[in-house]
């Protein structure tokens, strides 16, 4: 879990949950090496609800270390979202463990958003309905984001490592990102900047009126018992 930092309450208010893969022979494998064989092998459905039971399972962790306001949000690949039970998967979990809907965000990527809009919509509209979060995930990568988020029904975007690594060196940068931030308090949505690395970009990022910070600046993501935040109450 990597923790997310509320630049209005000043604290750790949600994670990111974060597949990872240690073994005793090959050390640890990355997901860019993984995953990829999940989804060769037809397994993405079973492997993504599994990854979000395990959040479920280790909320009671989370909410004794971080609060009862702890949000947590969950990668979905497209393949695993596209297919025919998702939805009714989730809410059975959520319903089995008695889990807060409104407490997961669920995060999806402009690949996903490809396959077209209104079959997204339709797709997440059953949990969105119980009170679920969709966050729109490595926004402001491609021109094509941008247009989807007059039809797309999301609650937050994430902007994405890439444009954060330019914000002190860019002064275009640092405009294009105050412009997004800009563009999505008009939407009503949440902001998100990932990648965070050190005080200085954090420090922009507040004075722009970006909502959460997520990145090493804040914490490295660690398993539950490991998890450590390297700033409280403090921007």
């Amino acid at each position: 879990y990597q923790p997310q930092y509320d630049t209005e309450s000043l604290k750790i208010t949600s994670v990111e949950a974060l597949s990872r893969w240690s073994t005793k022979e090959y050390g640890e494998i990355s997901p860019l090496e993984f995953i990829p064989i999940i989804e060769e092998l037809h397994l993405h459905d079973k492997f993504g609800i599994a990854v979000i039971e395990r959040a479920f399972v280790e909320y009671p962790g989370l909410q004794e270390k971080h609060g009862f306001d702890t949000t947590i949000s969950v990668n979905v690949s497209p393949a695993c979202l596209l297919s025919i039970s998702f939805a009714e998967k989730v809410v059975r979990l959520l319903k089995k463990h008695e889990f807060p809907p409104s407490k997961l965000t669920l995060e999806i990527t402009e690949e996903l958003v490809i396959e077209g809009v209104e079959s997204v919509n339709k797709k997440l509209m059953p949990l969105r309905q119980m009170g679920v979060k969709v966050s729109l995930d490595d926004f402001g990568t491609g021109f094509s984001s941008l247009s989807y988020l007059p039809r797309l029904e999301v609650d937050e975007i994430k902007l994405d490592k890439s444009l954060i690594d330019q914000i002190v060196i860019s002064e275009k940068s640092r405009v294009l990102i105050q412009s997004l931030i800009h563009l999505a308090r008009e939407y009503h949505l949440i902001v998100v900047a990932e990648g965070v690395e050190s005080k200085t970009q954090c420090d922009l990022l507040c004075s722009m009126g970006c909502n959460l910070i997520q990145g090493y600046f804040i914490g490295e993501a660690f398993p539950l018992p490991e998890m450590e935040v390297k700033i409280e109450n403090k921007k």
